[in-house]
């Protein structure tokens, strides 16, 4: 996906993280990461002795990636993403 695209679609995204989650929005966070580098890779990213994923600030993380993906138009890793729309 070209880089302004996913700018875009990043600031969408962060803009919106105040609205509700899509209720069509079934399935569970896979660990993999991409959410977390679709600009530049988040520095709370870290990866446990498995290579799986973890947010370092989970507890604390801002609602943009709390709510990723909020709605299909919004999910930039659909591909890889254990979230997935009806």
């Amino acid at each position: 996906m070209p880089a302004k695209i996913a700018m875009i679609k990043t600031l969408k995204r962060t803009a919106t993280s105040v609205l509700p989650i899509s209720k069509k929005r079934t399935g569970s966070c896979l660990r993999c990461g991409q959410c977390c580098k679709l600009l530049v890779n988040c520095p709370f990213l870290k990866y446990d002795a498995e290579s799986k994923s973890y947010c370092s600030i989970y507890n604390y993380r801002p609602l943009n990636c709390l709510k990723y993906p909020r709605t299909s138009s919004e999910s930039v890793t659909a591909d890889k993403c254990g979230f997935k729309f009806e």
